[in-house]
């Protein structure tokens, strides 16, 4: 693979990683990433997503919503640690506002 595609497919695992973390609860994100993903690259989208999860996370109006959003994400997911990265983002977000 060229250096080329190489950074292509880079780039197109972070655009689907941040596709996939609007598209709703956590079952509805795996089966965006199952649809749209290619199988080859899935596993990548899916160690990319808590990121933009948190981001998704930090912008929603409410605590309450925020604790919903995150107990969606099941603990036993994968990759496993994701529900223990997405809060630990989401607190360094509220932190870095707070900071401001």
């Amino acid at each position: 693979m060229s250096n080329k595609a190489a950074k292509l497919t880079k780039i197109q695992s972070v655009v689907w990683a941040e596709q996939a973390a609007g598209a709703g609860n956590h079952a509805e994100r795996m089966a965006w990433i199952e649809r749209h993903v290619p199988s080859s690259h899935q596993r990548l989208v899916r160690h990319m997503l808590p990121d933009f999860i948190a981001l998704v996370v930090a912008e929603l109006p409410s605590k309450e919503d925020r604790r919903a959003f995150l107990d969606d994400i099941p603990d036993d997911c994968d990759p496993s640690w994701t529900k223990q990265l997405v809060a630990l983002r989401v607190q360094q977000l509220w932190a870095d506002r707070k900071k401001r």
